[in-house]
């Protein structure tokens, strides 16, 4: 197990997250009944959808417009209540707006999926001097953009929808329906990034609802909404994205499914119509070791209760990918680090960060040596992230030296250049494999954890290695403090329980490291344990230090507290966190029960502050007591 990737769960979030499973289960139970699954946006089954008036442009809460707007239980497609539209006149015109801020989510869920539907109803005998309504207009953060084109458009005297014109529906003439059911769709999936250039974000936007009537001046009609919904009729997002090159030779497919679906056929292939692989019920595929430098083609069908959709041919090219075998690597972070550099610093001034990076091995490089002019160097992290790169330009540098078939190239760093950079790269092309030697200081690994991907692109060849952990700093772990300020991590570097026979006696010590993702050098106050109650918990045992327990130092984020009765546990604890340097030390005195040797031989580990706060930490580390240590 990677210590730098420790599970996020205690006994308060577990709680939270079998509550929101359970939330989450009858949610799609709710919606699959009705024959989707999707996200709602606007059920109206109270006063509180996050949608208002927006005519004239102003803000007006529809439960305050009876006369234009209700709450409407005599129709609806899902639960109880839908929303009830009264117009009168010709031609009359309302908004209704929700925004990002009163409809949270709406503006992502919006990017990632590619269907916009709503379920319609009018009752005929409302509508005895009415010829037709529509929603004239769905405008998605419209600034400046006549989304019109795209969206719901003018609607004909029709009792069926626009077969031209998705999303388009009109009223019968007066008397030649008594009552009156579609559904209104948009398939948006062609014009996002159009969207996305007008200003839509994933945080920031809003909806119009753009309802439309012609009624004669004594007349009125009313038309009823529910369950305004996003889904997905085709599979989407790609990984490895669209006609992207470059891909390894063992990747894994992957993709968003469509709302509603109950499996997937696979197809794939070197042919532009690739070929049917294998019907499943996940969204990911292994294709296997594919073939060097070769365009592959593949598509996912998605299957529903209405039939087989079929999905877009996407493709991707394995480029020239070669292995590089890392055989011994080294990662050390400096004393500094994230964004915090020196205290009284600039915050976004990396210069005064100073971890480095060293990396040696073996690989066939198929270039021509004297056709070499550049290389591009990455270093990445387990998630993928690139966490630095450099471009060694050789006609930049006259410190690149080619001599009996050698690459020399060193770089020093000087006081009048402090930055951080690559020091020196040594491939050698006489040996057979070829080897190589990187160097890199004072640079910048935040969020580096392992196993750590060295890559090097010489022209169009990618060559491309990994390391574990059991390669990356020998028998020493990457330091935690690289996860400061990126990710909470929690790590035990040594434990002792110890169980006595009498009463009040056991004990009980951890040391450890731990890198705290929220924490603010701009302000020492964040966060601040001398205001939080802060637990530790120790198998089925919890250890509480309320808030005004912990002492901080004059300066930094340090906090110790001494000898303080836990209200939960009989015992005394004792801790010091150094925040900046990331290490903790706790210690229990006068404790019973608990898990010790032989009967626990591993045991979980937590420390958690602020929980249901959003700047919350809630770590685990798996101890293992004969080690002693994390796993």
């Amino acid at each position: 197990m990677n210590p730098q990737r420790n599970k996020k769960t205690s006994y308060g979030k577990d709680k939270i997250m079998r509550r929101g499973l359970i939330c989450l289960l009858l949610l799609i139970m709710a919606t699959a009944s009705n024959g989707f699954a999707d996200v709602v946006i606007g059920d109206w089954e109270g006063v509180s959808d996050g949608w208002t008036d927006w005519n004239g442009g102003s803000d007006v809460a529809l439960s305050t417009l009876p006369s234009k707007y209700d709450y409407s239980t005599s129709w609806s497609s899902l639960n109880a209540t839908s929303l009830k539209v009264t117009q009168a006149g010709w031609n009359q015109n309302l908004t209704i707006r929700s925004y990002q801020s009163t409809n949270p989510n709406f503006v992502s869920e919006f990017l990632s999926h590619s269907r916009f539907s709503i379920d319609m109803h009018f009752e005929g005998s409302e509508w005895a001097n009415s010829t037709w309504a529509q929603i004239y207009e769905l405008a998605v953060n419209g600034t400046g953009v006549d989304w019109a084109s795209y969206a719901m458009g003018a609607a004909n005297e029709s009792d069926t929808q626009n077969p031209t014109a998705p999303g388009q529906w009109g009223a019968p003439s007066s008397g030649t329906v008594s009552n009156y059911t579609t559904t209104v769709s948009w398939d948006y999936n062609a014009v996002k990034a159009t969207m996305v250039t007008a200003g839509l974000t994933s945080s920031s936007g809003y909806v119009n609802f753009i309802f439309a009537t012609n009624c004669s001046s004594s007349g009125y009609g009313s038309f009823y909404f529910d369950n305004a919904r996003f889904e997905n009729p085709i599979a989407l997002s790609p990984s490895p994205a669209d006609a992207v090159t470059g891909v390894g030779l063992t990747p894994t497919l992957s993709w968003t499914a469509s709302s509603g679906t109950t499996s997937h056929d696979v197809y794939f292939g070197t042919d532009s119509s690739p070929a049917f692989v294998q019907n499943q019920a996940g969204t990911t595929y292994s294709p296997g070791t594919l073939e060097n430098n070769t365009t592959y083609y593949w598509r996912i069908d998605e299957h529903n209760t209405g039939g087989t959709v079929t999905g877009t041919v996407w493709s991707f090219n394995t480029g020239n990918i070669f292995p590089l075998t890392i055989k011994k690597c080294t990662v050390t972070a400096g004393k500094t680090q994230a964004s915090d550099a020196n205290l009284g610093q600039d915050a976004t001034d990396v210069n005064h960060i100073k971890d480095s990076f060293t990396a040696s091995g073996t690989a066939v490089f198929p270039t021509s040596r004297e056709d070499i002019n550049h290389i591009d160097v990455n270093i990445i992290s387990e998630d993928g992230n690139v966490i630095y790169n450099e471009t060694i330009d050789f006609n930049d540098h006259n410190d690149v030296v080619l001599k009996h078939g050698k690459y020399s190239y060193s770089h020093k760093i000087t006081k009048t250049d402090p930055n951080g950079a690559i020091t020196s790269l040594k491939m050698d092309f006489t040996k057979d494999p070829n080897t190589f030697a990187i160097k890199a200081t004072n640079i910048n690994l935040t969020g580096l954890a392992c196993p750590v991907q060295l890559e090097l692109i010489i022209g169009d060849n990618i060559f491309l290695g990994e390391a574990n952990e059991a390669i990356v700093n020998g028998k020493k772990l990457i330091p935690t403090r690289l996860m400061r300020m990126y990710q909470d991590t929690l790590l035990v570097t040594k434990a002792k329980a110890k169980h006595s026979t009498k009463p009040l006696s056991d004990s009980l010590s951890v040391t450890g490291e731990i890198a705290i993702e929220d924490i603010n050098n701009t302000d020492m106050n964040k966060p601040n344990l001398a205001v939080r109650d802060v637990n530790f918990i120790w198998g089925d045992q919890t250890f509480a230090v309320h808030d005004g327990n912990f002492v901080a130092a004059k300066t930094g984020h340090k906090y110790t507290c001494k000898k303080i009765a836990s209200d939960v546990n009989v015992g005394l604890v004792a801790a010091t966190f150094d925040l900046d340097k990331c290490t903790f030390t706790m210690s229990v005195k006068g404790a019973n029960n608990l898990e010790t040797l032989p009967d626990y031989p591993d045991v979980n580990f937590s420390i958690n502050y602020g929980i249901g706060d959003a700047n919350d930490f809630n770590e685990t580390a798996d101890v293992n007591l004969v080690t002693r240590r994390s796993y």
